[in-house]
């Protein structure tokens, strides 16, 4: 704009210039020739046109500059439209000259299945880090084998990803990417500057909307560098359009829980929901989740953890793995003994077998994040933030656990949070921690602590973590509490004989919706059953299935979590749930 500005100035002084010396000329030329009145007449002529020619020069450069202000306009407008998918006759011809396929755009609130969203069943790939040992990174991504092994196993990556990208979205709803906010802030903002204005001040207007983005920029820089604070109060201001004080916690489970079955095109045991969402609330760490008819109210100065999970086409893949394992059993002349043993479970109690029932489909996708209204938590959320982020990075193929426990206390307890006038030290909750996750169960006996100390147990390649921490401002140490809510079926449990036929019955609506995977009972009543507490309470006495109350610290903590899945790929490590929000 400053050349134009400059192109402006001149033809005025030109202008300027112009009038001054030929009026003299004239003046000299009538005093010359004799005749004052037709001197003077002559003088009034070239006065008029003069002073139209100004006019029309200086009338020019207005329009000129309103043309080029109008063209702004009109190309923000056209991509304002291109974006938002509104199809002109024009656009659609360019598209198909460029043979260009036309893929839909996710709606607010999210309603179209991620299927429909990448018809090619590609799926976005998440965050992709090298493995800590950098020589042993650099040999990892740069083997031929290991590449090989890689596109070996893509269609397991592919539909972790699926489940990924169906988490994201559900939460995105919540957490707004800040900048596309902003682009869109500044996109209305450039409406209303060069509408409102007159075309006399057009300049005038633009260069405040230029100083106005001198503002918005830096604002966009702090989320690009995923500086936590920034993104701390963006999430915040952008949550409260959705999950708001003054809500029930059913409602916000039962909205969240929705939004992710249309996502994820619940199926049975193909794909749904992992586990009951999870919303413990201040001094309450984990496993709350509200029955039918509790009341609890989300208030102002509440922390809330949210952590839920999706999953899809794990039993397929898992059945493959059976083969090889048939296979290998075949070569050692074992296969008819390990048949008949089959067989004969499954006589004996059909329902009861946890290899018997159609398990779940569990490329599971395990993510929680906090969630706070009141900016004096920012200090807490940011430490547990930054421990997960620590103990992702330290996590890697041949990497022990305890290190990544040791690594992620370290940073934890460097914080110190100052709530309500007093000042607490951030400290790990060391009898909660990260797990393995395998096909089709949540905690698949690999544990990922978050104190120093624990197993010496190695990550293996292929392994699928769950890497998340909690942090307190209590004792750094839960117990149970409150009423149980979260149950999950006991996976090494055999053959069990049961004489209620309540129970029986209870049990096979679990194995035919549930599998392994935890289940709530709102998630019962929602699958038709009715007075089965008595059949419930009865299968957890005979360890058929296993309950899992609330977690609590001290009352009057505060504590939060984050978490992330991640897989141990061949050639690198993928943080698959990672997004924009965090």
């Amino acid at each position: 704009m400053a050349a134009v500005l400059d192109e402006v100035g001149k033809s005025k002084e030109k202008i300027i210039d112009s009038g001054n010396a030929e009026p003299n000329g004239e003046i000299d030329a009538g005093i010359n020739g004799g005749d004052v009145t037709e001197s003077s007449k002559k003088k009034k002529r070239n006065k008029k046109k003069k002073k139209s020619g100004e006019t029309s020069t200086a009338d020019g450069d207005s329009i000129e500059l309103t043309s080029k202000l109008e063209e702004v306009t009109l190309d923000n407008t056209e991509h304002d439209a291109d974006e938002a998918g509104e199809d002109t006759k024009k656009k659609k011809k360019k598209r198909n000259r460029g043979g260009r396929a036309v893929h839909k755009v996710q709606t607010d609130p999210p309603t179209i299945p991620i299927a429909d969203l990448f018809p090619e069943g590609v799926f976005p790939v998440g965050q992709v880090m090298q493995y800590p040992d950098s020589q042993t990174a650099k040999d990892r991504s740069t083997s031929e084998e290991k590449r090989a092994l890689d596109r070996l196993h893509y269609d397991i990556y592919n539909e972790v990803r699926h489940a990924a990208e169906a988490h994201r979205q559900v939460r995105i709803t919540a957490c707004l990417n800040r900048s596309q906010t902003l682009s869109f802030e500044v996109k209305l903002k450039i409406r209303s500057y060069l509408k409102d204005s007159k075309p006399s001040q057009k300049f005038e207007t633009f260069s405040k909307f230029v100083s106005h983005l001198t503002i918005l920029k830096p604002c966009q820089s702090l989320q690009a560098s995923h500086d936590f604070e920034a993104t701390s109060k963006f999430t915040r201001r952008h949550m409260q359009k959705w999950i708001k004080s003054g809500m029930t916690m059913i409602e916000i489970c039962t909205e969240l829980e929705e939004t992710a079955r249309n996502l994820i095109q619940e199926d049975g045991l193909k794909a749904g929901l992992a586990f009951p969402t999870g919303c413990s609330r201040n001094h309450c760490a984990a496993h709350y989740t509200p029955n039918a008819g509790d009341t609890t109210v989300l208030l102002y100065d509440d922390v809330t953890k949210i952590d839920f999970g999706t999953h899809i086409n794990g039993w397929k893949h898992f059945m493959m793995m059976m083969v090889m394992v048939m296979v290998m059993v075949m070569v050692m002349v074992m296969v008819m003994v390990m048949v008949m043993v089959m067989v004969m479970m499954m006589m004996c109690n059909k329902d009861n077998d946890p290899l018997r029932s159609e398990m779940v489909s569990g490329r599971i996708i395990d993510c929680a994040f906090t969630l706070a209204f009141n900016p004096k938590y920012d200090k807490l959320i940011e430490a547990v933030r930054d421990a997960t982020n620590t103990g992702i990075k330290a996590a890697g193929i041949d990497v022990q656990l305890c290190d990544i426990g040791a690594a992620i206390q370290e940073v934890m307890e460097s914080y110190e949070v100052e709530i309500d006038g007093k000042v607490y030290q951030v400290k790990s909750i060391r009898n909660l921690n990260g797990h393995s996750i395998s096909p089709y169960r949540i905690h698949a006996g690999k544990t990922v602590p978050i104190v120093k100390g624990g197993e010496a147990t190695v990550m293996e390649e292929n392994e699928f973590y769950a890497i998340e921490t909690f942090g307190s401002t209590g004792r750094g140490q839960v117990h149970d509490d409150m009423e149980v809510s979260h149950y999950m079926k006991n996976f090494e449990t055999g053959y069990v004989p049961l004489r209620l036929q309540s129970s029986k019955t209870l049990l096979g609506v679990i194995n035919k919706n549930f599998g392994t995977l935890a289940f709530c009972r709102r998630w019962l009543d929602r699958a038709g059953c009715t007075k089965y507490q008595m059949a419930l309470k009865d299968l957890c006495d005979k360890g058929v299935v296993d309950q899992y109350p609330p977690l609590c610290d001290v009352k009057g903590s505060y504590t939060a979590q984050f978490e992330h899945t991640i897989m141990l790929r061949p050639t690198c490590k993928e943080v698959v749930s990672r997004g924009d929000d965090y």
